[in-house]
């Protein structure tokens, strides 16, 4: 490639070093943020709440994404919150494990910890995959006794304030 074949690669329309000569992406929307999936949205919403475990299923690299980028407000004295994973990888795909790993999770979660509740995030894998979320939660609460609320906010549902 020639220089200013490169040059021309770096020229981003959004970015104020080049005062928005060109069109080729558009700049940010008045009241648009940047980043965040549905997913984001909704631990953003929930994880405030310290007197439940917060489940994600799906992929490790899920869980991290939002963790503790609020604060926690707490019906008692605990204000540490209870996170947690499927950690869905390949193989949880391939053999399609998705749904006996987040049953068990629950399971392990109301027996270590004694949550108030379990709330399990969807994330884009077991969404594509066509986990039933709803008949898990089911299952696990009459399992365990315990609230478990299905949070339906794949990622690829849009972004965090679409949900």
């Amino acid at each position: 490639m020639k220089g200013n074949e490169i040059l021309a690669l770096l020229d981003e329309p959004a970015c104020e070093h080049n005062h928005k000569q060109k069109s080729g992406c558009s700049a940010p929307k008045p009241g648009a943020t940047a980043g965040g999936c549905a997913f984001d949205g909704a631990q953003i919403t929930l994880l405030p709440i310290a007197d439940v475990a917060h489940l994600v299923h799906g992929p490790i690299g899920c869980a991290g994404s939002s963790w503790d980028n609020r604060g926690s407000a707490s019906s008692g004295p605990t204000l540490n919150r209870l996170g947690f994973t499927t950690d869905l990888n390949e193989q949880d795909v391939i053999m399609g494990r998705g749904e006996r790993r987040l049953f068990h999770a629950v399971r392990h979660i109301v027996a270590r910890y004694h949550p108030a509740a379990v709330f399990i995030y969807n994330t884009c894998v077991p969404a594509m995959e066509g986990d039933d979320l709803e008949a898990v939660c089911q299952a696990a609460q009459t399992a365990t006794g315990v609230p478990v609320i299905a949070i339906d906010a794949a990622g690829f549902y849009g972004s965090k304030k679409s949900r």
